[in-house]
């Protein structure tokens, strides 16, 4: 027996889930990493990333948190656990240029799967950060295009992507750690690992 067609997307109109789960299945991974005078780069770093699986592991202090802060600055521009920082000064880039920078300025770029180059740059004392894609000063809306694969469904508001590509395999670790942990403060290993892949999912 023939299996049934599924709807096309013009037939139906498009759930939140839906779009999720059609955008997660196109997202471009992140194939080269470069940092410079980034939180806790002092330095120029390259790293290759061009992987399926990809691990960071190190003593604590040593930057693995930064390389993600790195990346979901780079894909949604802002760097949301940072957002309370208390010594922001109600700037919330103020924090992401390392204090021993002799430039003054955090520079991002990563390279992803299909050719396309994002480049996150700030210069100590300015609030506006020059965002580039493929050397070309651009917005936001087209950074998620390169970021996601394909353009923005027109239903989903500007201002919920950067929430989406947090939690996409780009940048869940939190998620997959908790997974793997299967515990988060007091709760039942059980509950948290549900929790996670909910997350992921």
């Amino acid at each position: 027996t023939a299996r049934p067609q599924k709807e096309s997307a013009a037939s139906s109109p498009e759930s939140p889930r839906t779009i999720a789960r059609s955008t997660s299945e196109k997202l471009p991974r992140v194939c080269k990493l470069t940092v410079k005078d980034f939180r806790g780069f002092g330095q120029l770093t390259n790293l290759d990333t061009d992987a399926d699986v990809v691990f960071f592991y190190g003593p604590n202090g040593c930057g693995k948190t930064s390389l993600f802060d790195a990346i979901e600055w780079a894909t949604t521009g802002r760097v949301a656990r940072l957002s309370l920082d208390p010594d922001a000064d109600g700037n919330p880039f103020a924090s992401l240029i390392n204090v021993f920078s002799k430039s003054g300025e955090a520079k991002v770029s990563i390279e992803l799967s299909t050719g396309d180059r994002i480049t996150r740059t700030l210069r100590r004392g300015e609030e506006d950060v020059v965002s580039q894609l493929n050397d070309a000063v651009v917005t936001d809306v087209k950074i998620t295009k390169a970021v996601i694969g394909h353009d923005k469904p027109s239903e989903l508001n500007q201002k919920l992507v950067p929430d989406l590509i947090r939690r996409s395999h780009l940048l869940g670790q939190d998620n997959i750690r908790e997974f793997i942990n299967g515990r988060a403060s007091n709760e039942d290993p059980k509950i948290t690992r549900f929790d996670a892949v909910s997350k992921m999912i």
